[in-house]
């Protein structure tokens, strides 16, 4: 698995003019999550040296070695700062004393890493966050009323006897995947009411927290997903969706939250159709980028390291419309 790439560079010149302290800039940028500090470098064979071309340690400027002739030196300098996500490093070639060639021509540099000091292979992130979802939908928000109604004067499926003789269908949670996740709760939660002249009606309310500790730095991590089927005829009117990211009342978490939504990404694929062209089932799948810059980096810690993110209280809830054949 590679660690890091480097970008080509080029650079005009006349045809058999002088080329001098020529500087051409090239990048190497992270790769897989892993960490890069300009000490991890050195070009293969060379001396490392400093502006005034005394051998020198810790400079980042190697001069001879594996490089093609007119290279005189290179320098490596980190961009950010070093061994953090969002570092990337300079690479600053110099040539000298030669004369343009007369067609174009390719110098090489051999980029090594420093044996006693490699590139960091992975930095670990941690996230935080509970999807929600009406998992019982009889008279719930959101829902769609029986469209053939035992008793017309009320369409609430709590009371049509048709709805309980056929089982009480509605949907099936077909699978949940939590990749990384180290703890998993399931809550669920019933609303009961009755009024005078109001039908009685239940929910149940189907949460997931996943508690992701090995998400990998540097990339879009798959955090959570599920797959929901609708049960009998049933089917749903369009394709779910999923409300941005919202938090409890933790004091430290309502202001911080927004920031994280940019790096939190909703997919909705698995849509299946049945033979009336009516949507049966659909899988939603979220994803998280880790920032690299502060505040959001590094992952907030209490006093003792332990993790802060589950306390943000993160969620999101899925909404759609399922229609209820019975």
């Amino acid at each position: 698995m590679s660690n890091w790439s480097v970008t080509s560079n080029t650079f005009a010149a006349l045809a058999g003019s002088s080329i001098s302290n020529q500087e051409v800039e090239l990048t190497i940028n992270p790769l897989n999550g892993c960490l890069l500090s300009a000490s991890n470098f050195q070009i293969g064979g060379a001396t490392e040296i400093n502006d005034l071309l005394v051998p020198t340690s810790g400079t980042g400027i190697w001069q001879g070695g594996n490089v093609d002739e007119g290279v005189v030196k290179v320098k490596f300098e980190d961009n950010g700062t070093p061994n953090t996500g969002n570092n990337t490093i300079k690479v600053t070639v110099t040539l000298n004393n030669i004369n343009a060639p007369s067609s174009s021509t390719t110098y090489n540099i051999d980029i090594d890493e420093v044996a006693s000091n490699p590139v960091t292979d992975i930095e670990l992130r941690h996230f935080c966050f509970t999807y929600v979802f009406d998992y019982l939908p009889i008279g719930c928000t959101g829902c769609l009323p029986d469209p053939n109604p035992a008793d017309p004067a009320d369409p609430s499926l709590a009371f049509n006897p048709d709805f309980g003789a056929a089982g009480n269908p509605t949907m099936t949670l077909v699978s949940s995947s939590n990749p990384g996740s180290t703890t998993t709760n399931i809550a669920w939660e019933y609303n009961n009411q009755t009024s005078a002249g109001t039908p009685y009606a239940s929910s149940a309310e189907y949460s997931i927290t996943n508690d992701n500790s090995f998400i990998l730095g540097g990339q879009w991590n798959t955090v959570g997903s599920i797959t929901i089927a609708a049960d009998g005829d049933n089917y749903f009117t369009d394709l779910p969706t999923s409300s941005e990211l919202s938090s409890n009342a933790f004091a430290d978490g309502v202001g911080t939250v927004a920031l994280y939504q940019p790096y939190f990404e909703t997919e909705v694929t698995g849509d299946v159709y049945n033979s009336d062209g009516n949507l049966t089932q659909w899988t939603i799948t979220y994803k998280y980028h880790p920032p690299n810059d502060p505040p959001l980096y590094p992952d907030p810690t209490d006093g003792q390291g332990n993790s802060l993110m589950c306390d943000f209280g993160m969620k999101t809830e899925i909404d759609y419309n399922l229609v209820i054949v019975i």
